[in-house]
């Protein structure tokens, strides 16, 4: 009977069962343990530690930078600056939400993968309203109800497609 590789735990790499890659095997011929012989030797857990080290540090920098966006320090790009540059390498809003749909659509419907990409949208739309250019406390009574107006009609055209042809009557 052949023994498969095993995956050591701590390199993530798969290896053939062997007594060149692992410390000892049983007499079926599989490795004992999870860890190989070259994560175990000083190198490679120097190496491990140094990995560890480097997460912790990108980790550590990437906070701080978001802090100093946050505080506008360092002249860091705003949310809005980065999603309009975003945006714009797509080709502009329309192009970039028709490449998400068919990358949402080219997902298995149910999968894990499409399920992801819906939340994704979910968390675009919650980070565009939080990073919006004005507080709906700003708005006047006519810039209120123009959104509300906007926002409405939208929400007709999603849920019901064949009602935004229509004309509304507007109550006056």
């Amino acid at each position: 009977m052949t023994v498969p590789p095993k995956l050591c735990l701590q390199c993530k790499n798969v290896l053939p069962p062997t007594v060149d890659f692992w410390d000892e095997l049983t007499r079926f011929g599989e490795p004992v343990g999870f860890v190989c012989k070259r994560c175990k030797t000083p190198a490679g857990l120097a190496i491990r530690a140094l990995e560890e080290k480097s997460k912790t540090d990108a980790k550590e920098c990437l906070d701080r930078l978001v802090a100093a966006a946050h505080q506008n320090r360092l002249q860091c790009p705003s949310f809005i600056s980065l999603t309009a540059e975003l945006v714009a390498e797509f080709g502009g809003p329309a192009a970039l939400c028709k490449e998400w749909v068919e990358q949402i659509r080219a997902c298995k419907p149910g999968s894990a993968a499409r399920l992801r990409a819906y939340e994704s949208v979910g968390r675009m739309i919650d980070a565009a309203s939080k990073h919006s250019l004005r507080e709906v406390t700003d708005l006047n009574d006519n810039e209120l109800r123009e959104e509300l107006s906007e926002l409405l009609s939208v929400k007709l055209r999603v849920f019901a497609p064949e009602e935004a042809d229509k004309p509304h009557v507007a109550a006056g």
